[in-house]
């Protein structure tokens, strides 16, 4: 799992757990308001009928007061309570929550009234004695079971009250139990997962750390490894590159030096060679006008004459290695350059029967180069091609724009079908005085001469590919 991926699995838990308990939140107060909300309505409902029974109570003590006392005052007192007590038990069936607890108070309390309707008459008819009779019988017997209904329907409400606010505590214990044991849980995976993702960038950054110590103090071989694909193996993967890269900075770096180096001794040593040697020469020159052709002793001289040209071509391109050259910069086609090159070499590519490919971009702008330096350079390469296809073959030359990084460069390919180069052999053909000619054929200080012009041009020059019979891409950028 890579790292992003861990990253994005712990705000993803952090996003859950913070909507959970923002719902669990919601969900608790809502289940409690509910559950509060039904204990209050039964609170009223007790509070209803216990005003309902205190009405009650007093509408049979006003009639006892009035069939055993003779208190008129008392009659209208118990026909108001009467249609009070009747008034609020109608409120409380026409409640769906209450009318379960009062229906049969309800009709109880009807029955009550019928008896009380006989006694009430007998009273208009004279006979007192019968509905006292009433009120001692039925009336007693009929008040006493309403008030034990009236009494058990409280108790009975009471209890729904305790029950509901019994039923609240225990949904909110179990809640915060859940919410306790789901946040151990959630806790207990972030924990695993922030510890996992720990081991996985402290490891790779100890990796970091001895590979920094590695390179700092100079050991350029040594390879980062990463196991896992992922974000720290990009990272692995681009100091190997950079240790890479520094490693061939240093090997060009050490070129140069050698280049310096042969570059300064070889100036001092063909200046002490030159004077003797041209000294030999006009003594030879001299001897072969002195000499006739038919001379047994002429080819001899004349051989010893050619040697002495051959010891003068090579000091020659020692001095020219070891003198700062001076460059004429202008702005140039860079097919104007190589027309003129190949104008100079065209015999000699000809005669070995060479095909010429050319693949110019015409619409590339002028570049800034000294001519005849770039010429040089040019024709280098080209013998060089021409010396790998000694049975013929193709040359193909290109041309075109390129970008570096955020710069654009012109780019000069010289791809042949000769021989090609082994491995070693491209680590070491820009050194001085390396090369691969048969002995006579060559200096080993063409490709020399041709890196330090390039580099005097802020360019690059390389072998860009070639194999053992599969010929050579030499490839030169020129910056615009």
């Amino acid at each position: 799992m890579s790292i992003r991926l861990r990253i994005l699995l712990i705000l993803l838990i952090f996003i859950i757990v913070t909507i959970g308990l923002g719902a669990g939140s919601l969900l608790i107060t809502g289940k409690q308001s509910q559950y509060y909300t039904t204990s209050n309505t039964y609170l009223q409902l007790r509070g209803d009928l216990r005003r309902a029974s205190g009405i009650f109570n007093s509408m049979a003590q006003s009639f006892d007061y009035y069939i055993f006392l003779s208190q008129e005052t008392e009659r209208h007192n118990f026909s108001n309570l009467k249609r009070e007590l009747t008034g609020e038990l109608n409120r409380l069936s026409d409640r769906s929550i209450s009318s379960k607890y009062v229906s049969d108070i309800r009709s109880k309390t009807r029955e009550l009234n019928d008896s009380y309707e006989r006694a009430m008459e007998f009273i208009s008819n004279g006979n007192r004695t019968r509905a006292m009779e009433i009120a001692h019988g039925e009336v007693l017997s009929r008040v006493e079971r309403i008030k034990e209904l009236f009494d058990r329907k409280i108790k009975l409400v009471g209890t729904r009250v305790e029950a509901s606010r019994t039923e609240a505590v225990a949904f909110r214990q179990r809640i915060t139990n859940y919410f306790a044991l789901s946040f151990g849980i959630v806790l207990l995976i972030m924990i695993f997962i922030s510890f996992n993702l720990y081991r996985a960038i402290s490891g790779p950054l100890k990796k970091f750390a001895k590979a920094t110590d590695e390179i700092g103090s100079g050991n350029l071989d040594y390879n980062l490894k990463m196991e896992k694909e992922n974000e720290f193996r990009k990272i692995a993967d681009s100091i190997n590159k950079m240790q890479k890269d520094l490693k061939e900075y240093q090997m060009k770096i050490t070129q140069m030096g050698k280049m310096a180096a042969v570059g300064e001794l070889s100036g001092g040593v063909a200046h002490e060679i030159n004077n003797p040697l041209t000294g030999i020469l006009g003594n030879l020159q001299r001897l072969l006008i002195k000499i006739s052709p038919e001379d047994a002793n002429y080819e001899i001289v004349k051989k010893m004459e050619r040697a002495a040209l051959r010891c003068r071509k090579i000091v020659s391109n020692l001095l020219e290695f070891s003198r700062n050259q001076t460059y004429d910069y202008k702005h140039y086609d860079i097919h104007e350059i190589l027309e003129e090159t190949f104008g100079l070499c065209e015999t000699e590519v000809m005669f070995k029967n060479i095909k010429v490919e050319k693949k110019f971009d015409r619409n590339l702008p002028r570049v800034r180069a000294s001519f005849r330096n770039l010429q040089q350079v040019f024709l280098n390469i080209i013998n060089n091609a021409a010396h790998a296809m000694s049975e013929g073959g193709t040359l193909e030359i290109e041309t075109e724009k390129i970008k570096k990084g955020r710069k654009d460069f012109l780019a000069v390919r010289f791809r042949d079908d000769g021989e090609g180069m082994p491995e070693e052999v491209k680590e070491k053909v820009f050194e001085p005085f390396y090369s691969t000619k048969d002995v006579g054929e060559g200096t080993g200080l063409g490709l020399s001469i041709s890196y330090r012009i390039i580099k005097n041009h802020k360019g690059t020059i390389e072998i860009s590919n070639s194999a053992p019979g599969k010929g050579t891409t030499i490839s030169i950028s020129l910056p615009l």
